[in-house]
Parts: C-alpha cells; sequence; structure tokens
C-alpha cells in the first residue's frame, strides 16, 4: 500500500488534506513537464486523426444535414457558433460565454492563417480536448500519484472511447473536457497565496457549461477555509455574468444563462418526458448510468436508429440518429467485456479508497460530490448518455486513478492490459460509427 508523501504545501486550509501533495521540486521537474507535453502532443496526435476521418470527401458531420446524427450531438449549430458571428447563439443559456471566448478565436485565427474555418474550429476543439489530457497528468501526479503511475491513467484517458470518439469532433464536449481539468487540477493543487487564481479557475468551470461550475463550486469548498469559497464562487459568478451581459450584446439571439428562463426551459430536455413526447423507445436509467460510467471509457458497438420528430400530434420526419446506449450483453465482444470489468474494478478501487483513506477524504469529498451530481444529471438528461461522455470522462480517470494508492502494482497490471483492449476497442467502433453516419449522409444526398 502506497503511503502518501509528508510534505504537505496546503496547511493554509483547514480542509487540505494532511500528508498528500508531492514537494513542489517534484511536482515541476523536467520529467514532469515532458511527460504532461508528450500526452498533450499524443493527444493531439488521437484528435487528429479522428478528425480527419469525420471529415472527407463528400462527407462532413458539420453540414447542417447531418444534425443529430452523431450521437443527438448538435454539431452544425456548434460549428456555426464558432465561425459566424450572426448565427443563432441561443444555446449560450447553458452555455455561458462560450461563443464569446471561442468565436473570436475561431474567427481571427482563420483570418490570419489562411485556414478554413472547419480546420479552425476542428483544430481549437482538438488542442483544447489534447490540453485536458496533460492537465490531467499533472493533477493526478499533484494528487501524489507517481509520475508512471499518473502517465498511465492518463494514456487510460487517451484510449477511452470518450476522448476516440469526441476529441475531433467540433463539439463543446472537448472545450467542456478542458474546463473541468482545471477545476480538478486546483482541486489537487490546494490554495494560493492570491484568491485571483482561485476566481480565475471557478470562472473557468462555468464559462463552456454551467453545470461544470459545480466542479469548481466543489473544489474551492473542499480546498478553500469556507469564507474564501463562497467570495471566490461568488466573484466567478459575477464575472462570468458579466462577460455574459457583453456577449448578449455582441452575438445574434445570445441569452443570459443565470435567468429563470434560462433554466426552466431545459426541462424539455429531460429524459422521461422527452421521451414521451418523442417517443424515444425504452428508455431506462440503467442504460444511462452504465452508458455514464463505463461506456465513457470502453464503447460497445454502435448502430443506427431513426425516430419521429413530433410536431403538432403529427409525425413529421424520421431523425436517424447512431447510438451506442441500448445494446446486449451477447453483442459485446469478449474483450471488451474484459476491458470493462477491468476498468470497473479501477474505478471502484479509486472511489473506495477516496472514500476510506481519512489522509484522502477532502478530496474524496470533493469528488464524490461532483460524481454524483453528474450521474444524476446526465442519467436523465438528453436522449443519449454517451453525447455527454468526454464532460466526465476526467473525472472518471482521475477518481480511478486512487485505485493506485491501495494497490500499485495491481492497479498498473490492469491499467496496463486495459490499455491496449481499449484503444483497440474503442477505435474500431469509432470507425463503425463514422462508417454508419456516412452511410447514412450519403443515401440522404442520393434521394434530395
Amino acid at each position: 500500500m502506497i503511503k502518501p508523501n509528508p510534505d504537505l504545501r496546503s496547511h493554509e486550509s483547514p480542509s487540505a488534506p494532511s500528508s498528500i501533495l508531492p514537494s513542489p521540486n517534484v511536482f515541476w521537474s523536467r520529467n514532469v513537464f515532458l511527460s504532461a507535453l508528450a500526452c498533450t502532443l499524443l493527444g493531439i496526435t488521437v484528435s487528429t486523426w479522428t478528425s480527419a476521418t469525420a471529415n472527407e470527401p463528400g462527407f462532413e458531420l458539420h453540414h447542417r444535414s447531418n444534425v443529430n446524427l452523431w450521437f443527438e450531438a448538435d454539431i452544425p449549430r456548434v460549428y456555426e457558433n464558432m465561425t459566424d458571428l450572426q448565427s443563432n447563439h441561443y444555446r449560450t443559456s447553458v452555455h455561458p460565454i462560450s461563443s464569446l471566448i471561442l468565436a473570436p478565436i475561431t474567427v481571427s485565427l482563420t483570418m490570419t492563417t489562411g485556414a478554413t474555418p472547419v480546420q479552425v474550429a476542428r483544430g481549437v476543439v482538438g488542442i483544447l480536448s489534447a490540453i485536458s489530457a496533460g492537465l490531467l497528468l499533472l493533477t493526478m501526479h499533484r494528487f501524489g500519484l507517481s509520475l508512471f503511475a499518473a502517465t498511465t491513467f492518463c494514456f487510460i484517458y487517451l484510449s477511452s472511447a470518450a476522448y476516440i470518439h469526441w476529441s475531433g469532433v467540433i463539439e463543446l464536449v472537448g472545450p467542456n473536457s478542458f474546463t473541468m481539468t482545471v477545476g480538478l487540477a486546483f482541486l489537487a493543487y490546494g490554495p494560493t497565496q492570491r484568491s485571483f487564481w482561485w476566481v480565475i479557475a471557478s470562472a473557468t468551470t462555468l464559462c463552456m457549461t454551467t453545470t461544470h461550475w459545480l466542479v469548481g463550486l466543489s473544489s474551492a469548498w473542499f480546498r478553500l477555509p469556507r469564507r474564501q469559497a463562497i467570495m471566490v464562487s461568488l466573484s466567478a459568478l459575477f464575472l462570468i455574468s458579466g462577460l455574459s451581459l457583453i456577449q448578449k450584446s455582441i452575438f445574434h439571439e445570445a441569452e443570459l444563462f443565470f435567468l429563470p428562463k434560462s433554466i426552466i426551459a431545459e426541462k424539455i430536455w429531460i429524459t422521461p418526458a422527452s421521451a414521451q413526447k418523442y417517443q424515444r423507445a425504452n428508455w431506462s436509467l440503467h442504460d444511462s448510468i452504465r452508458s455514464l460510467l463505463v461506456t465513457s471509457i470502453i464503447a460497445p458497438p454502435p448502430y443506427v436508429y431513426s425516430v419521429p420528430t413530433i410536431q403538432d400530434g403529427r409525425e413529421k420526419i424520421k431523425q436517424t440518429t447512431v447510438n451506442n446506449q441500448k445494446i446486449l450483453l451477447s453483442q459485446i465482444s469478449w474483450s471488451a467485456i474484459i476491458a470493462s470489468i477491468l476498468w470497473v474494478c479501477l474505478f471502484c478501487g479509486g472511489l473506495l479508497t477516496l472514500l476510506t483513506k481519512i489522509a484522502l477524504r477532502p478530496f474524496g469529498y470533493a469528488l464524490s460530490v461532483m460524481l454524483v451530481a453528474q450521474t444524476i444529471l446526465h442519467s436523465v438528461y438528453g436522449d443519449i448518455t454517451f453525447l455527454y461522455s468526454l464532460n466526465i470522462a476526467p473525472l472518471l480517470t482521475a477518481i480511478a486513478a486512487f485505485s493506485w494508492f491501495a494497490v500499485p502494482k495491481l492497479s498498473m497490471v490492469f491499467a496496463w492490459v486495459l490499455i491496449p483492449l481499449a484503444l483497440t476497442n474503442n477505435s474500431q467502433h469509432f470507425l463503425g460509427a463514422m462508417r454508419l453516419a456516412k452511410e447514412h449522409a450519403l443515401q440522404m444526398a442520393s434521394i434530395f
């Protein structure tokens, strides 16, 4: 069993874990930096490959005709919001200042580099996704894992179904993975001399998706003195609210995330009601939770299904979507089953370690609150939980990494058996899902 490092530098907080963190010299060593950089570059490689696969001559996922095709992702709208200030930015009701951040970056890079808007949009999403990998390695090392163990779990993240399926796709889940990892990094780092950096971190978790702010809130609550945590959180809220007002004055149809109507409007996406309204077949809570906690790491085989869209009580069209949520155990390969078992063992071992080791409990409390909240939300929000997998994959990986404290050698054996199985399985099913999407797109193009 690994004993946490006794050199702790976060004594300012009464809630800080004792005997956890490596010394600053170890944390910022050249080897650590190079390892984080290598994981980031590896992440860019993966996202570049998946992005190229998703955008081939005659097929582009961001085309308007392919809305909801890729696991019900609204890729065409996200692409338009990133590249066109005059497009409809109404989803800023739940993505507070995503347009204010991403659109100027994409438009300015398009103008200065000579690249096409789609190339820049893919690059921005891919780079942010890749940075989340490097930052996750630093975070896990700061939690107290050895550099080798932190790198190993970072490889699990990079080989996960979530990263392979979403890091190269023009969607907000890529930037969301970055903002979540920032919150986790500050949870690991602890108090700083100035609250300014905690305000920026909390604001970062809120800027792309409102639900991710819980990561910032939990990190501050369990790692800072109570009064400072409240002040940091309120300052972050006021900062993002002010920027949201600026965004509304610039972007067409932009909404304010802090208005009650923005929250109330989301009730249409609560799955039981949505399933009844849109006639989704056989939705179950079990499938959503399994998809969130297991399928995010190990993808099951994809399939295509069509559902009617109901308008004014009449069936208007049939919407075709690539999905992987309702799969029978008999349809899953033995290698994927083994990989899933290994992953569940690592994840449950990490969670159990967090909750039972006294020195780790402040981390455990914060990560448990994040996990419970994200599980409750995404198990009932939206019809295909896999759409949100990259939102939560950094959190799942970080929790699993704590299994190293209890059984370091066994956790490394499980991890290094899991990585090639996950990489092979997830790449295969990503290509299969993309093939199904292309076949449908070409079929629709031939009709029209």
